[in-house]
């Protein structure tokens, strides 16, 4: 349990706390921005699974291969969440909320899975 909520809580710093407002209004229409931020999430991901003794992985490919995974999947994730997203707020619709809610629990169930495998 308690691995399952330092990697909300990593997940919350490298993809909120770590990213600026550009980045986050723009990863809709630009995929060189949505490449940026998920490249940044990554590294910082990788980064604090690294450092915190509780998380292990069985060995260093591991860990490479759980940040390799997380960095395609948030892309595939938030290619498409943030175009609904940004199309939701543009209307002025309440649903952007639902959709954000959504996109993050498929990142958390990305995490806990990619984690569980390596």
């Amino acid at each position: 349990m308690i691995e399952a909520f330092l990697l909300i809580c990593i997940h919350w710093i490298a993809d909120f706390v770590c990213q600026n407002k550009k980045l986050a209004t723009s990863k809709w229409n630009s995929f060189d921005k949505l490449t940026d931020h998920t490249v940044i999430y990554s590294v910082v991901l990788g980064l604090l699974v690294f450092i915190v003794p509780v998380l292990q992985f069985k060995n260093i490919s591991a860990l490479f291969l759980f940040i390799s995974l997380n960095l395609i999947l948030h892309t595939i994730i938030d290619y498409f969440t943030s175009k609904i997203v940004h199309k939701k707020f543009e209307n002025k619709q309440y649903g952007a909320f639902r959709v954000i809610g959504f996109d993050q629990v498929l990142h958390y169930g990305c995490l806990f899975f990619t984690y569980s495998i390596c």
